[in-house]
């Protein structure tokens, strides 16, 4: 199976068509302010992208690297924490080389309402 095959595979989830509270009035003033948002439904991954998946990104699709890889890559014990410190062109081309897309910014902030963080509320540890 190809490499952006297995990548592609990763799990997914269904987040349901609704009404959700986008946006912060206390926050900064491109989240101002907060309002009704009605979306459709979507998929989205359950996880997200490793430094090991975006790594052979990298090295098949000849992409540039993020910037703090030391020698080229990343630190062998966070190979399963996420990519971090690359950007938005960076992302979309590592999505359309998995065949997927970025989420908008309403999807994404539906899917992570309630947490600081979207893998949860509070940094990970590592």
């Amino acid at each position: 199976m190809a490499l952006q095959e297995q990548v592609n595979a990763k799990e997914m989830v269904q987040i349901d068509a609704g009404e959700f509270l986008m946006g912060d009035d206390e926050g900064s003033r491109e989240e101002m302010p907060q309002r009704t948002v009605l979306l459709n439904g979507f998929l989205i991954d359950k996880h997200p992208v490793t430094n090991q998946e975006y790594k052979m990104f990298v090295d098949v699709a000849g992409h540039r690297r993020p910037p703090h890889w030391a020698s080229g890559t990343y630190a062998l014990e966070q190979a399963d924490h996420p990519v971090t410190n690359i950007s938005w062109p960076d992302a979309k081309a590592f999505c359309d080389w998995v065949g997927k897309r970025l989420p908008t910014e309403g999807e994404w902030e539906k899917a992570t309402v309630g947490q600081t963080y979207p893998w949860g509320g509070c940094l990970p540890k590592g």
